[in-house]
């Protein structure tokens, strides 16, 4: 959300002055724009636990007399809420303005193979590269996916299913889930070369044909901008870190 707002401020800051509204301060920019994103994150939150944990959920639950075995609902369950995830992900990318956001996607991930290999980060060396990557959000979305059918299954086996102990859930084990799903995510990519660690990212790499598109060179252009400028923001410690080692050196 910080970058966001960043991000929004630059551009308003670099509008020629006689599209800025009169009347209005940075300042005041600001602002709205920290509630704008504040309200669009809460909005985002709620859509997002309703559609992609609620709904699965409630579409089961109007089956489950039908269902003979708990496995086999919370089985039932994550097949819908991947299929709403696949569908959610291909669907957008009908939209024009998404199109272009996924050839970014796939220059960034262009970029980030070219500085693991070891290679310059030039255009013509990153564009030898494809654009999925092991390591990326939509393979953790759907890993999340994936874990969740285990960490529900046991949850329900635990508290029973009650729709509102099936609702909490659903909910609040989301930090464990999403933590687990992370670290599944990092061993696939440091062990990316094992038939274990292809196995393991193969599922987040064929979901990334649709999350990525093959950028244009300029598009690539801003991804190694955006490497180069990552590479020497973590090279150089922060000014709080500087001063604290500076004051325990002088100390």
């Amino acid at each position: 959300m910080k970058s966001l707002q960043r991000s929004a401020i630059i551009a308003a800051e670099e509008q020629p002055a006689n599209d800025a509204q009169p009347g209005r301060t940075d300042s005041a920019d600001a602002k709205i724009s920290s509630l704008t994103m504040a309200l669009t994150m809460a909005v985002a939150l709620l859509v997002g636990i309703g559609v992609f944990l609620i709904l699965p959920l409630l579409a089961v639950r109007a089956i489950d007399p039908f269902i003979a075995s708990s496995v086999v609902s919370n089985l039932i369950e994550g097949i819908i809420r991947l299929a709403i995830l696949v569908g959610y992900v291909a669907g957008i990318s009908a939209m024009k303005d998404i199109r272009r956001v996924y050839a970014y996607h796939g220059a960034e991930h262009m970029a980030v193979h070219t500085y693991e290999a070891g290679e310059p980060l030039a255009v013509d060396y990153v564009r030898r590269h494809p654009t999925p990557h092991p390591r990326c959000g939509t393979a953790f979305l759907l890993t999340v996916a994936v874990v969740s059918v285990l960490a529900f299954a046991l949850l329900d086996a635990a508290l029973g299913t009650e729709l509102q102990w099936r609702i909490l859930s659903r909910i609040v084990p989301i930090p464990i889930v999403a933590a687990v799903s992370y670290e599944i995510i990092r061993f696939a990519g440091a062990h990316r070369t094992a038939w274990f660690g292809q196995v393991l990212a193969a599922p987040g790499l064929w979901l990334q044909r649709i999350t990525t598109r093959q950028p244009d060179d300029a598009q690539i252009e801003v991804a190694i901008t955006a490497m180069q400028a990552a590479i020497t923001a973590d090279a150089e410690p922060d000014a709080e870190e500087a001063n604290h080692y500076a004051g325990g050196a002088v100390g």
